[in-house]
């Protein structure tokens, strides 16, 4: 790509328009990653804005899996226990327990009061 100026408002419109993924807000302003991570380093503006919209991104992603793990989704399920309840020994287990079935079986239902 050739050099191509923009403001820092395009920028974070972009990063707003991505949800903070740069591949992304790159393309949309048809700038280098080298670029857009240069002028965000520079900014703490456009530093708050890539952090604000990851986390809303991330957000958006944890609600998706709540939902499939609350209809029975089994792979979905079986990740959060073995990312999100190690201390309670699920990692081992589950590793295990995913080389060793397929996981295309009949959901399984969770209540949470």
């Amino acid at each position: 790509m050739g050099y191509k100026r923009v403001t820092e408002e395009a920028i974070k419109e972009s990063l707003i328009t991505s949800r903070g993924v740069q591949s992304h807000a790159c393309r949309i302003l048809g700038i280098t990653q080298a670029c857009m991570c240069n002028r965000i380093a520079k900014s703490a503006k456009l530093q708050e804005v890539l952090r604000f919209e990851t986390e809303r991104l991330i957000d958006d992603v944890e609600g998706v899996l709540i939902e499939k793990m609350l209809s029975g989704h089994m792979k979905s399920i079986m990740w959060f226990l073995s990312t999100k309840a190690r201390h309670r020994g699920y990692e081992q287990s589950l590793k295990a327990e995913l080389s060793r079935q397929d996981l295309s079986t009949e959901p399984i239902r969770i209540n949470i009061l």
